[in-house]
């Protein structure tokens, strides 16, 4: 009789414990991205211009000067300062990099406030060719998901043009790392 109260106490503690995993889970945000007030996938991402400063929601717009301007005023900036530019610290979220689909700045592009553990889920995985450390953050890159394998680093405030042939095209995930 011991043994079955024993072996019951123990199932429903495991059981307990599964839903409680679960319940945790599903408190997640949901990630979405919109361009021009409608839903789009999450990889259309990485054909334009994008931020997440009202996360878990991605605003993306057709133009890097629409996005900055929306960000700034998402985020509570000042008028007039844009990302980047050390202006008013922001209440929600601070941007700390921006990172290009092409050399000098070009192409699509990404704002970022927080870590991104898996590039791919956004379309940006292995697609980087240039950034800007905003704010003096520190990204730190890495060439898989959930920051493993190779990484790289530059210094706070660096504005990389061209990441090089070695890193072109690598990372898979980034994260400010002080």
């Amino acid at each position: 009789m011991v043994r079955i109260r024993l072996l019951l106490g123990i199932t429903l503690l495991v059981s307990s414990s599964l839903l409680l995993s679960a319940n945790v889970s599903a408190a997640a945000p949901e990630l979405r991205a919109v361009y021009a007030g409608h839903s789009i996938p999450l990889l259309q991402v990485s054909t334009l211009h994008c931020h997440d400063g009202a996360y878990p929601i991605i605003r993306c717009f057709a133009t890097e000067a629409e996005a900055t301007a929306d960000a700034n005023r998402i985020i509570g900036r000042a008028p007039g300062i844009g990302l980047g530019t050390g202006g008013q610290a922001s209440i929600q979220a601070t941007f700390y990099v921006t990172f290009y689909q092409d050399e000098n700045y070009g192409g699509a592009s990404w704002s970022t406030t927080g870590a991104i553990s898996d590039l791919s889920q956004i379309g940006w995985n292995d697609a980087i060719t240039s950034f800007k450390s905003l704010n003096g953050g520190h990204p730190k890159w890495w060439t898989d998901s959930n920051y493993s394998a190779a990484s790289a680093q530059w210094a706070a405030g660096a504005w990389v043009a061209n990441i090089g042939s070695n890193w072109n095209d690598q990372f898979s995930s980034v994260k400010n790392v002080p």
